[in-house]
């Protein structure tokens, strides 16, 4: 008996110790969790302050990574639209985001974004919960954006989890171990059941979401990113037809593929995502776009 109760003593103390470390060391255990909507696809849960993989991450009443609208004091609101290039994921803190580094006591940058999402998700987002007094809107529009239609498919809990899983431990057997070990789990992992957006012109989606900023009245202004493959190639056909899109509406476009090219240091995380010094930049670009946003027509 003595014995039985050593073993699973030192079961639990092995169990918990794990646990323990996935929760702290790993920091996992938190994800930060996505809602599906009808109109929007899906967005980020509203009201979420947590801690992943060390970075804090807080998302308001309206799925935005900022702090509540409620406690803006700033005189000045900028609205700023992205995908998973402006949220910066589960790798970039809060204090590291373009928009926290780009806000002062003047003016505050909201962070409206979500991972795969286009130009018709920031449509429908405004739809729902207008463009919150903002003087300035930004968007942020890559290549891929002009073939990015919601798919509404069911959210893959494995890429967009709804509940928190049971524990850090659980989620890292159940999530990452067969992502990083594919071919001894490959029977176990998840069919891939994420919203994938799909490949349909999304040209008018673009013009509504410029409409949407003409008749609330308030200026607008577009950075177009650019992919690292596409930093020494010319334009791509989608690439101008976004430019062209917007210009002919007589929003400013800035090419922030540019800064990227001669920044002299590595500003990416992979091929699309920019890391710490990339956000740097970008925060330098929304402060520049809402100096010379003007109103859209």
């Amino acid at each position: 008996m003595k014995r039985i109760l050593i073993f699973l003593g030192s079961v639990i103390f092995v169990i918990g110790g794990a646990e323990i470390g996935a929760r702290y060391w790993l920091g996992l255990g938190t994800p930060p969790l996505t809602v599906a909507h009808p109109s929007i696809e899906y967005m980020f849960a509203p009201n979420q302050d947590l801690y992943r993989f060390g970075n804090h991450q807080i998302y308001n009443e309206y799925g935005m990574r900022n702090i509540s609208i409620d406690q803006v004091t700033q005189p000045h609101r900028v609205i700023v639209f992205g995908d998973s290039v402006l949220n910066g994921g589960n790798l970039t803190d809060h204090g590291a985001l373009a928009t926290t580094l780009a806000s002062d006591s003047e003016a505050f940058y909201g962070n409206v974004s979500a991972g795969s999402w286009g130009p018709a998700n920031m449509v429908a987002w405004i739809d729902e919960y207008g463009l919150l007094d903002a003087e300035v809107a930004i968007i942020l529009i890559s290549s891929h954006d002009l073939h990015d239609a919601p798919s509404f498919a069911p959210l893959n809990p494995q890429t967009h989890p709804t509940e928190r899983p049971i524990s850090a431990l659980v989620e890292g057997i159940e999530r990452y171990v067969p992502r990083y070990l594919p071919r001894i789990f490959r029977s176990t992992e998840p069919e891939n059941t994420s919203p994938e957006p799909t490949q349909t012109s999304t040209a008018g989606s673009i013009s509504d979401f410029v409409d949407r900023v003409e008749n609330a009245g308030i200026r607008l202004c577009a950075i177009q990113h650019k992919e690292r493959i596409e930093l020494d190639s010319p334009p791509t056909s989608d690439s101008q037809e976004i430019y062209v899109l917007l210009t002919d509406r007589g929003v400013p476009v800035l090419d922030f593929g540019t800064a990227l090219k001669d920044s002299g240091e590595n500003p990416y995380r992979d091929n699309i995502h920019i890391n710490d010094y990339g956000q740097e930049i970008l925060a330098t670009y929304l402060r520049e776009c809402s100096e010379v946003a003007i109103v859209p027509k």
